[in-house]
């Protein structure tokens, strides 16, 4: 799995636009997360998203970029949430994933409805 510093290090020179980026940062993310590392994950999505009961900033994405940064910090703000013991995360990862949802849903992206289905299936069960 790459390395936080790996990936921050290479950050110039892939030549990216905005929304790929992004969907980039929440693709390593999500690496992050599958090896339980809540913390380096929410540092990775730092530019779109900061903490559990905020929202992220979408501002400048395509449609799928903001389902992915929606999805990833819904799932991270369940992860972080339970870990931390934050009241109404669990709420606040069901309503960011669940508008993930209904992009990727419009955007006929079946794998990634099946991925936020999952996040959301989680938040139910750790609730």
């Amino acid at each position: 799995m790459e390395s936080l510093d790996k990936f921050l290090s290479n950050a110039d020179e892939i030549a990216l636009d905005f929304s790929e980026w992004a969907k980039e940062c929440c693709r390593f993310a999500r690496q992050q997360e599958e090896a339980g590392d809540y913390e380096a994950a929410r540092r990775i999505m730092s530019p779109f998203w900061q903490e559990v009961g905020t929202r992220p900033r979408l501002e400048g994405l395509s449609e799928a970029a903001q389902a992915e940064v929606l999805l990833r910090s819904g799932a991270l703000s369940g992860w972080l949430g339970s870990a931390n013991r934050v009241a109404g995360s669990q709420e606040i990862a069901k309503d960011l994933i669940s508008e993930s949802l209904a992009l990727f849903n419009r955007l006929g992206l079946p794998d990634k409805v099946g991925e936020a289905r999952l996040a959301l299936a989680l938040c139910y069960w750790r609730e």
